[in-house]
């Protein structure tokens, strides 16, 4: 089974190596994958990654460091936003965020899930699909 996952980005919250300035604080935030890629749009193999906690996660990061935030993962179906993950950053300003993609019943969910990620007021939207 191959899980793929296509991530489109909107909002002030970006995916890439340079921050964009996101709060009337003066802080600025982004995202990567916690295995370094900043791609957009990626496929996964459950034959390559074999469980959740292999899979990788999502890496939010502050400038300047402090003061830490809480950086919230969510996950939207017809009732709403709903929490996936949490985090602080850390003294680094980096907060670690994983995804779930397992549907109620313990399976692989074989559906496109809209998220969104949180910090300071500020958020960015992205689809993952998994399939099989």
């Amino acid at each position: 089974m191959r899980i793929c996952v296509v991530i489109a980005v909107a909002g002030a919250l970006v995916a890439a190596s340079a921050p964009t300035p996101a709060a009337a604080d003066g802080q600025s935030y982004f995202w990567r994958w916690t295995d370094g890629s900043d791609a957009k749009v990626r496929t996964l193999g459950e034959d390559r990654y074999r469980t959740q906690q292999n899979l990788p996660g999502l890496v939010v990061i502050a400038h300047p460091s402090a003061p830490r935030r809480l950086v919230t993962l969510e996950y939207h179906d017809r009732a709403g936003w709903h929490r996936e993950d949490t985090a602080r950053t850390d003294r680094d300003g980096r907060a670690v965020l994983e995804l779930n993609p397992y549907c109620a019943d313990g399976s692989w969910c074989m559906d496109t899930v809209r998220y969104r990620l949180l910090v300071n007021g500020v958020d960015t939207t992205f689809a993952i699909t998994y399939v099989a």
